[in-house]
C-alpha cells in the first residue's frame, strides 16, 4: 500500500532529528499528535508518517534546524498561543481564527474528501446528505478537540442541533469510543479511513463507513507557526514546498 510505503520511507529520516547547525535561529520544535497514516511515534522513537516525510524534506531543504515533539491538540494550540518559543505544527487546516494568530506556510499536502465512521445501529445511507445525517434525531457526533474539519464541516457543525462529544484522545481510540457506544459517528479523511480497514479492520466489527453526499473535495494541509517563527523561516520554508 502507498502509505504504508510511504510511512517506512519516512522512518529512515526520522532519525535527522535536527537540520543545519549553522542556521542563524536555534531549533523549531516542531510539534505532532499520533494520528496515523499522518504522524506517529513509534517504540524505538522514530517518527512516522505522510505528514512527517513531506515536513523533514521542507526543513532539511530549506536549512531549518527543527526537534520534534509529541503533543496532543489541545497543547499545541496553548503553545502557539503563547509564542514564547518557536513553535510549529504540521498538517494544520487554515482557518480565519488561526490566521489571526499563527503564520502559515504553502499547503504541504491535500486530504482526501472525508468520510464518516458510523456504529451499525446508527440507521443512515450512503448517499444521505450531510446535512440530513447532522440533522438526524439524537446524533451524537465525535469530535477531536481543537480540531477544524475544514469550514464547510465547521460551519455545518455550529449551527445544527446535533450533540458533541469532544475527546482529546488519538484516532485509534475515537473509534473505540463509538464502539462503546459513546457517540455514533466520527469524521475521518479517505486516508485514516483506508488505513483504518487495513490495519485494525478486526477491531470495526460494528462499525462501518458511511458516504454521505455533499461532503466537501479534501482540505489543504499546511506548516503553521506561532508569531516567535521569523517570516524569514517562513519563506525559507515556503521556497522549499513543492507541493501546489
Amino acid at each position: 500500500m502507498e502509505i504504508k510505503n510511504t510511512i517506512r520511507l519516512a522512518a529512515g529520516l526520522s532519525g535527522l532529528q535536527i537540520g543545519i547547525a549553522s542556521f542563524a535561529f536555534p531549533a523549531i520544535t516542531l510539534q505532532f499528535d499520533d494520528r496515523l497514516p499522518y504522524a506517529m511515534q513509534q517504540q524505538d522513537g522514530a517518527v512516522v508518517g505522510v505528514l512527517v516525510s513531506q515536513a523533514e524534506r521542507i526543513f532539511h531543504d530549506a536549512d531549518v534546524p527543527f526537534v520534534w515533539a509529541r503533543s496532543s491538540a489541545r497543547r499545541q494550540w496553548y503553545t502557539l498561543q503563547k509564542a514564547e518559543e518557536m513553535n510549529c505544527v504540521i498538517g494544520w487546516f487554515k482557518t480565519r481564527e488561526r490566521e489571526k494568530l499563527l503564520k502559515f506556510t504553502k499547503a504541504i499536502y491535500r486530504d482526501k474528501p472525508q468520510v464518516l465512521i458510523a456504529r451499525n445501529d446508527f440507521h443512515a445511507l450512503d448517499g444521505d446528505s450531510i446535512e440530513k445525517i447532522l440533522e438526524t434525531r439524537n446524533v451524537r457526533v465525535l469530535l477531536k478537540s481543537n480540531y477544524s474539519y475544514g469550514p464547510v464541516i465547521d460551519e455545518l457543525l455550529m449551527n445544527l442541533g446535533s450533540t458533541k462529544v469532544v475527546t482529546d484522545v488519538e484516532v485509534v481510540k475515537m473509534v473505540a469510543m463509538l464502539k462503546a457506544n459513546r457517540a455514533d459517528i466520527m469524521f475521518a479523511s479517505g486516508e485514516e479511513a483506508h488505513f483504518l480497514l487495513d490495519e485494525i479492520g478486526s477491531n470495526l466489527a460494528g462499525l462501518h463507513l458511511l458516504l454521505p453526499s455533499g461532503m466537501p473535495p479534501g482540505e489543504r494541509r499546511y506548516i503553521a507557526c506561532n508569531k516567535a517563527v521569523p517570516d524569514e523561516i517562513i519563506e525559507r520554508l515556503n521556497r522549499a514546498i513543492g507541493f501546489e
